[in-house]
């Protein structure tokens, strides 16, 4: 996997996986997509809050809560925007 350093010892994956469309899986089916992501390398996920309605968020974070209290270690991208006017 190729990174990205952009601080000291942080790194962010180049390929970045899209969650615009969690909303429509299964916690287990999350998980087992972010388990994947992460034991490849992917640690660099590109989330927004209108992705189904806030829902993918959610589960993303469900999705990336360790078992048993262990950590995984991950990298949650989140596209800002805001309305001026």
């Amino acid at each position: 996997m190729k990174y990205i350093e952009f601080a000291e010892n942080e790194r962010l994956s180049t390929i970045v996986l899209g969650m615009m469309r969690i909303s429509q899986m299964s916690e287990d089916e999350v998980e087992a997509l972010v388990d994947t992501a992460l034991s490849i390398g992917i640690n660099t996920f590109d989330l927004a809050d209108i992705y189904g309605d806030g829902q993918c968020e959610v589960l993303l974070g469900e999705g990336s809560q360790a078992p048993s209290g262990s950590s995984k270690s991950d990298v949650d991208s989140v596209q800002v925007w805001y309305s001026q006017g």
